[in-house]
């Protein structure tokens, strides 16, 4: 007789949960620490993780202290936009009950990190007091919708950053539980349901972004959908769609892997959210329920194929559709420094070291906020854009900065400037190594490699993460290094600049301390063999993984 698959522990906790409910109001007026397993599942739906700080973790095993528990909050930011008052109104809740520090993250949003239980519901009521929220942030729903970070007064780009919020409106979950839970409104379940989503949600998160051939700054092919608008001068042609794109992979799991989306459809302007719709159903009537590990839709289609997905869609979308249209390479442009908006205003891009706002830089955009009034946009590169600024604000702009001794863009090395790390130790629960803390470290050390060969000016992207997961996107980099073990990291190289092509990994175990000589040999062989205007990826591409290898192997056996 043959056995049923069994739903995972998230599929009963969701189809249990009352529409995001379950027991989240009263875990969160117990006087425990921490809440329950299900409501911990629940609290991302709200944008909200629980975990421990890792370094106490230590410290409780030395027999100095407990193990702390504490909470992150992320907000849902659509395409990154966000006024300056309305930072200037988060600015203080960092202190009164997080840990100082605000983070970008790499989809263009922000979250707070080291909240205590006790103030959680204070700090998101802030938060919804300045008309932003967490919901959907995090949780097996449409993730956080990301687009080019440039103001343009374009229409090209005014009509992908309108897409993206309609996209972000449209996905958002109708359930009146946020609004019961954080703001203490009447329970209303006996005539709720969500439309789209239904009681149990989607199998897995879902996340979506839409670029430009000539700006690819949100890696769109490494989304479940990509979405690419198409232009005939300033007139929207209409829309592709690839799908099946993703980060996230397990050490040791070959079932388990990165991929970048697969060609799809063509829309017209008109059809763009009912076609992204239909794709999203697909994700939540096929996708893998009985297994986590296997639930994105990168493995549906990686598994049935783009013609079986197709007919599958047909059931979902009833209106027109064409194959997937021919376009420009993707670019990707430099939004840091000063730049022309169009209508005679500037925008400003200012790096963040992985995105981290803190001590004196969080003075200097304080007052840059306080000074200019501007509106900001975080970065698919964990950076921040102030916008509409004047010309003659420039210079001022810049003395700020140098007031508060935060280095300007043309001080940064191109590397420095798209270097991302995701948060890792001690903050993630998933983290096998190091990424945020020895960001700088590492830099110093490869910097210094790569200058002995190239200008500071050359352009190469490095993306260091802690674990498999790749929230910053190493998989789709020139060098991606992967934690693997505590110290220890996993080699990835031959990805390229634009964000087309994935990387391959090299060595499976790289202990720190040899990372940046490994990367000089790999620098060496390029500066000897490079074509003009090669890029470091394209090198490593063509040269291949065989060559490369032993080539390191000679220096360094030991990594055999």
């Amino acid at each position: 007789m043959e056995s049923k698959s069994v739903l995972t522990k998230q599929e009963t906790i969701k189809e249990q949960g009352r529409f995001l409910r379950g027991d989240l109001s009263e875990d969160l007026k117990s006087s425990k620490n921490k809440v329950t397993n299900n409501s911990s599942e629940l609290l991302k739906f709200h944008g909200i993780y629980q975990g421990i700080d890792r370094d106490s973790v230590q410290k409780k095993s030395e027999g100095s202290s407990e193990k702390k528990w504490e909470f992150m909050a992320r907000l849902r930011l659509p395409a990154g936009r966000m006024k300056a008052q309305q930072l200037l109104s988060l600015f203080p809740l960092v202190d009164r009950y997080g840990n100082g520090t605000i983070r970008a993250t790499t989809r263009e949003s922000i979250q707070f990190h080291g909240i205590a239980k006790g103030n959680l519901k204070k700090h998101i009521q802030n938060i919804n007091d300045v008309l932003l929220s967490t919901m959907g942030a995090c949780g097996d729903v449409v993730r956080n919708v990301m687009a080019p970070p440039a103001p343009l007064k374009d229409s090209r780009y005014e009509k992908i950053i309108e897409d993206a919020l309609t996209l972000s409106h449209h996905f958002y979950p109708k359930t009146n539980a946020y609004h019961e839970i954080w703001h203490d409104g009447e329970e209303i379940t006996r005539s709720e349901f969500e439309p789209l989503y239904g009681k149990s949600y989607l199998p897995r998160k879902f996340k979506m972004a839409i670029a430009l051939p000539e700006d690819n700054s949100v890696d769109v092919l490494t989304n479940d959908c990509a979405i690419v608008a198409l232009f005939k001068g300033q007139e929207l042609m209409g829309y592709n769609l690839a799908i099946g794109g993703g980060m996230g992979m397990s050490h040791n799991n070959p079932h388990t892997y990165p991929r970048l989306a697969s060609p799809f459809i063509f829309v017209r302007p008109d059809d763009l959210i009912s076609a992204v719709e239909g794709i999203v159903k697909i994700h939540r009537d096929y996708g893998d329920r009985t297994n986590r590990k296997h639930a994105r839709l990168k493995y549906l289609v990686e598994e049935k194929g783009t013609e079986w997905i197709r007919e599958k869609f047909k059931e979902f979308y009833k209106g027109v559709f064409f194959d997937y249209w021919s376009h420009p390479p993707f670019e990707i442009p430099d939004h840091t420094g000063f730049h022309p908006e169009g209508d005679g205003l500037w925008y400003f891009g200012l790096p963040l070291a992985s995105g981290r706002i803190f001590s004196s830089i969080k003075s200097a955009i304080e007052e840059i906020l306080k000074t200019f009034g501007s509106d900001i946009i975080f970065t698919p590169d964990q950076n921040i854009i102030f916008c509409h600024l004047k010309k003659e604000d420039r210079q001022d702009l810049l003395n700020i900065l140098k007031k508060w001794g935060v280095k300007t863009p043309d001080q940064l090395s191109s590397l420095d400037k798209k270097f991302m790390t995701c948060v890792s130790l001690p903050s993630c629960g998933k983290a096998l190594a190091e990424a945020e803390r020895v960001r700088g470290q590492l830099l110093e050390k490869v910097e210094e490699k790569w200058e002995q060969y190239f200008t500071k000016d050359k352009k190469l992207s490095l993306r260091l993460v802690g674990c498999p997961n790749g929230c910053a996107r190493p998989y789709a980099a020139e060098i991606g290094l992967v934690g693997r073990l505590p110290g220890v990291y996993s080699l990835y190289i031959g990805g390229n600049w634009e964000g087309t092509r994935l990387n391959s990994k090299i060595f499976d175990q790289v202990p720190f301390a040899e990372i940046p000589e490994v990367l000089d040999e790999l620098f060496r062989v390029y500066s000897k063999n490079l074509r003009p205007s090669e890029f470091f990826g394209d090198f490593c591409f063509r040269w291949g993984e065989s060559p490369l290898k032993n080539s390191i192997l000679k220096r360094f056996p030991k990594l055999l």
